[in-house]
């Protein structure tokens, strides 16, 4: 492994600065440490546990920083001052298990923190699956200029583990296109807990990539050596350097696929019609094949036993093991499969359950997921009437019944949005208990893509605006085999909240995080243009469907 090296550490190892520490055994080297202006000639209120990291062509790039303690919280947003720094990483989550991992130094949306130099403002903050957004407005308390600050705070990062490649990958890719990185820029804090193991890797991507986009060939041992200069210890151990090696890849093969939707009219004429080999839609579509086949091939050892396999519609779309969702809810001579898998939402992890539509067989299992994951909201897409080896799992008639188990679905109402849209809402009682379901049923799909264009971007627009709404619970998304239309409904769900939140398009990220899941989801060219040409569709409906 890449040797740290020894270089005088006396700041950090002065008594004074042993409290300052999370860990005695990471301080930050002498030589390039963050020094803070004195306050009151007191020698001892220079020191941070930060260090100034270089970048691919800047001296001053970086600060990697150990997470703030209660008694540091004061030295941070002071050296965030001194620095002028407008932008913060954060790659801890504030307790891990039941650990500690980094004091919340910054105060909730609407509410002030005060500390003994400085004032913090909490402004503003968003959600998205894997991180938070949130935005600061800061002052020196004895001061009245304000200063904007943006932390973004990635949550879905262990501490000495590797993270999902793609999540993270599109999580540098928002602060990098946000904190633009130019030799005038202030530096960027980075920080997990110690402040060099996630921190370096974070770093190490953005430096690599940075090489990469300029000499077209990369030194990842050079480059991780050359960080341990600056701070000790920095990618700490060998799967974060394996780690990096995968995100770098990705990175690197993907490059910015984002489109602002001011920029749509002109840029999706030439990306979307030119069907040659050449153009936007066929190129990104191989690029997701590649990256697609070439990754970790995903195990499907439960889906595969001998009592799974008559479950399963289509042995060709298999639930795999890593995002499986189990039956909790006990049925006698019942086990816990049921092919389907849990699906990131723009907003939320595990937002949506990518699933078939049931066997006769698996009925009481399609309704013990819901019961289970106190789903309220499905979306069924294909008709079922008069089909072979189909089966209707709510009445048709409202007022009716229909029991599987130990589950009776009563329709209490029909409503129709569209020709080939229509909304149902089901009563499911079991046991004296009962609970409201909503089924959005989209029809008419006898192709590889849906045959209203128009209705299928009510559906999304109505998932969108209502999911938060109706307590942020799993959504149901089905088809016949749950990856050949759901596959498309759940990447553009993903287009649409993406539009709508950031005013961006990326068609490309949105399947690339589905193939992460279901490799077996959206498997033509066609599909995948046809996502772009949904996307167009609804930005040239957007004011209609904005507040529906």
């Amino acid at each position: 492994m890449i040797p740290n090296k020894d270089f005088s550490l006396k700041n950090g190892q002065r008594d004074e600065n042993y409290y300052k520490n999370r860990f005695n055994s990471i301080l930050p080297y002498d030589k390039n440490r963050v020094e803070l202006e004195q306050v009151d000639g007191d020698d001892a209120s220079d020191y941070v546990n930060a260090s100034f990291v270089r970048g691919y062509k800047s001296e001053k790039a970086y600060i990697a920083a150990q997470g703030p303690k209660v008694n540091t919280q004061d030295d941070f947003w002071r050296m965030v001052w001194q620095e002028g720094v407008a932008h913060i990483v954060m790659l801890t989550n504030v307790k891990e298990g039941n650990k500690p991992k980094c004091y919340e130094y910054w105060p909730a949306q609407g509410d002030k923190l005060t500390t003994e130099h400085m004032e913090v403002t909490g402004v503003e903050e968003e959600t998205r699956a894997h991180f938070v957004i949130r935005t600061f407005d800061l002052k020196q308390t004895e001061g009245s200029e304000k200063r904007r600050v943006k932390q973004y705070h990635y949550q879905s990062w262990m501490d000495h583990e590797v993270p999902a490649t793609t999540p993270l990958v599109n999580f540098w890719r928002y602060v990098r296109s946000r904190a633009l990185r130019t030799a005038q820029a202030p530096p960027l804090v980075v920080h997990c807990s110690a402040g060099v193991g996630r921190t370096g890797t974070f770093i190490a991507l953005d430096i690599i990539y940075d090489q990469a986009q300029q000499e077209a060939e990369v030194n990842m041992y050079n480059t991780v050596d050359r960080l341990r200069d600056d701070r000790c210890h920095m990618v700490q151990n060998k799967n974060q350097y394996a780690f990096l090696h995968e995100a770098v890849v990705e990175a690197y093969m993907s490059g910015d696929s984002r489109i602002q939707m001011s920029d749509m009219d002109t840029v999706l004429p030439h990306a979307v019609t030119h069907h040659t080999p050449s153009d936007r839609v066929d190129r990104e579509f191989e690029t997701l094949c590649k990256l697609r086949d070439n990754s970790t091939t995903p195990t499907y050892t439960t889906a595969s036993l001998e009592e799974n396999r008559a479950k399963n519609r289509n042995p060709k779309a298999l639930p795999n093991d890593k995002h499986l969702v189990y039956l909790t809810q006990h049925v006698k001579g019942r086990n816990q499969y049921i092919n389907a898998v849990y699906m990131s939402t723009f907003l939320q992890q595990r937002g949506s359950i990518m699933t078939q539509l049931p066997l006769q067989d698996t009925l009481v299992d399609f309704w013990r997921l819901v019961d289970g994951c106190d789903v309220n909201t499905i979306v069924s897409i294909g008709d079922v009437e008069g089909k072979k080896n189909m089966c209707r799992y709510w009445p048709k008639d409202a007022g009716s019944s229909m029991t599987t188990g130990a589950y009776t679905i009563t329709l209490k109402s029909v409503i129709s949005k569209g020709d080939s849209l229509n909304g149902y809402t089901v009563n499911v009682k079991k046991d004296g208990t009962s609970r409201e379901v909503r089924v959005l049923h989209y029809k008419d799909w006898t192709g590889q893509v849906a045959d209203n264009m128009a209705d299928l971007v009510h559906l999304l627009t109505t998932l969108h605006s209502s999911h938060q709404d109706r307590g942020g619970k799993p959504v149901i998304v089905q088809c016949i085999d749950g990856a050949s239309q759901s596959g498309v409904v759940c990447a553009l769900w993903d287009v649409i909240s993406r539009m709508t939140c950031d005013a961006e398009l990326d068609v490309y990220m949105a399947v690339r995080q589905l193939h992460t899941v279901r490799p077996e989801a959206l498997t033509s060219v066609e599909q995948y243009r046809y996502c772009y040409e949904v996307a167009q569709h609804f930005k040239n409906s957007y004011n209609v469907y904005a507040n529906t």
